[in-house]
């Protein structure tokens, strides 16, 4: 889960800087897309039924940073063009 998320940020976050520069030994477009939607898949698969996030598996007790950890990641997607499941950010905000 915590894997999931900050590649998730970081994506995000450096996708169009890396681009830019043709950074060495980054993934192409299309290996980067399905990375995100791989990550984005499985953060959704983690939600508990309280809308929370657990570390390691769903059902597990959830946890106020990791659910903010991952709701942060899911927004951020969203808002750089991303599809995300409006149904699991309703449910964690």
């Amino acid at each position: 889960m915590v894997s999931a998320t900050a590649r998730i940020i970081a994506i995000v976050a450096l996708r169009d800087v890396l681009d830019q520069f043709d950074a060495a030994g980054l993934p192409d477009a299309g290996a980067l897309e399905a990375s995100m939607r791989r990550d984005l898949d499985a953060l959704t698969q983690l939600q508990n039924d309280d809308g929370g996030f657990a570390s390691w598996r769903r059902g597990d007790a959830s946890e106020p940073f990791t659910s903010l950890a991952a709701m942060q990641a899911m927004v951020s997607a969203k808002n750089a063009g991303y599809t995300v499941s409006q149904q699991t950010l309703d449910q964690g905000m």
